[in-house]
């Protein structure tokens, strides 16, 4: 709604609180992301990772013996873990209960990586409370679905407007970005079977193309400028 000045006699749009509450909104959204990017990060460090032993019930002698020693985050990670998921599981309940359009909402993309990023930890809780002696091996394989946590950095699209500029000018520029990977492809495959029939033709003990889908590696690393140096052109001619 707007007011008229009349001082100027021009019209102008008052400050709406609205804007304050959805801005610190998405502050406090920002701040729990970044808190959830580090903390999936440092679950890795050695030094924030405890020793658990394991051990093994032999039900005909009716005895426990030690199998062996597994790394697992430390309580306050852990901690963290259940705050941020838990304000991540609120996040996304509300907004579907006051969604206008709930059908849309489930098919937003957004919405989807919302949903994938909490699923691991519920359902980890889920099967050690069904099952307390669950496998080692089994929590290590639910352990290794954790790494969906990481695309709530997509969720940074939905709070950073530059973001959101990025992604839409991506998408207008798709005609162009596929015409430079076909040229980049039509290059790879071009030098690839240069540098195959250069090495394979001359007098090269130490050939390192030996097909020439070997050369299209050489030919994508080189043509991006990375180098590794994990296959290169030993002869006059390959080089």
């Amino acid at each position: 709604m707007f007011t008229t000045d009349p001082r100027q006699g021009i019209k102008c749009k008052p400050i709406q609180e609205g804007n304050k509450k959805n801005t610190s909104i998405n502050i406090l959204s920002l701040v729990f992301i970044a808190i959830s990017i580090v903390t999936y990060c440092t679950e890795t460090v050695e030094g924030a990772r405890v020793w658990v032993a394991i051990y093994s019930h032999n039900a005909s002698a009716n005895a426990t013996q030690l199998v062996g020693l597994t790394s697992e985050p430390s309580s306050a990670l852990d901690v963290i873990e259940w705050i941020v998921t838990v304000y991540f599981t609120l996040e996304l309940l509300l907004r579907f209960a006051f969604s206008p359009d709930k059908r849309a909402f489930t098919r937003g993309a957004l919405n989807v990586v919302d949903l994938l990023s909490i699923m691991p930890f519920y359902c980890k809780l889920i099967i050690k409370a069904v099952n307390p002696n669950v496998t080692q091996k089994t929590l290590e394989f639910l352990n290794f679905f954790r790494v969906v946590r990481i695309f709530r950095i997509f969720k940074l699209t939905r709070h950073l407007s530059g973001l959101k500029i990025l992604f839409h000018t991506i998408k207008a520029s798709l005609k162009e970005l596929f015409l430079l990977i076909m040229i980049i492809v039509i290059g790879i495959l071009i030098f690839a079977s240069l540098i195959y029939y250069a090495e394979r033709f001359a007098d090269n003990p130490e050939n390192d193309f030996d097909s020439i889908f070997r050369g299209f590696w050489w030919a994508l690393i080189t043509m991006t400028t990375i180098g590794y140096g994990d296959v290169v052109p030993k002869t006059v001619s390959g080089e």
